[in-house]
């Protein structure tokens, strides 16, 4: 089981149907809204699967999400393999999950198309610009004990540098395997 959690911001959740539509559906996803918003519950009340959990904050909490993701994170009860911690907007190709629980690694890292770069193929390298938190799958046991400390700009390299200092093992699949919008 791939645990997905994602924070959501005043735009359409597309993370959700590139999840209903992939070809494992073995995945279960936490997303939450920053702050009350009637459009989210709208958007959310049409997908009728019981692997999604919606929630709301009470206030905004900003940083990006950031903070919502340690909470969502903590909220995680039942451990499944993987954790991927998204964003509401971005796409997972079809085959995404299924590519991903098929290994055993402490750390699966994949590359992915990226808007901040026209769109352009962004690979999995950590360093502080080559690296979205969305195209990288963590042992969940790692990222429970890694949580996710940071509010800054910087934040998922921050978490990926601190999930990658855990781990043991890890794999580099070159794939293009999400779209991050």
């Amino acid at each position: 089981m791939i645990d997905i959690i994602a924070p959501a911001f005043k735009t359409y959740p597309i993370l959700v149907p590139s999840l209903i539509c992939q070809t494992s559906d073995r995945w279960r996803l936490q997303i939450c809204h920053d702050g009350q918003d009637d459009y989210f519950k709208y958007c959310m009340s049409g997908f009728q699967d019981k692997r999604i959990v919606a929630t709301e904050t009470e206030q905004v909490t900003g940083f990006w999400g950031h903070k919502i993701r340690d909470v969502l994170i903590d909220n995680l009860v039942d451990e499944g393999q993987y954790i991927i911690c998204s964003n509401h907007d971005n796409y997972f190709m079809p085959t995404m999950i299924q590519q991903v629980e098929l290994q055993t690694e402490d750390i699966i890292l994949f590359d992915c198309i990226h808007n901040y770069y026209d769109y352009s193929v962004l690979a999995a390298i950590i360093n502080h610009s080559n690296v979205d938190c969305s195209q990288v799958a963590v042992k969940c046991s790692i990222v429970k004990e890694v949580g996710w400390k940071w509010v800054h700009n910087s934040s998922d390299y921050n978490w990926v540098q601190a999930c990658w200092l855990q781990a043991k093992t890890y794999k580099f699949l070159n794939k293009n395997l999400i779209v991050h919008n």
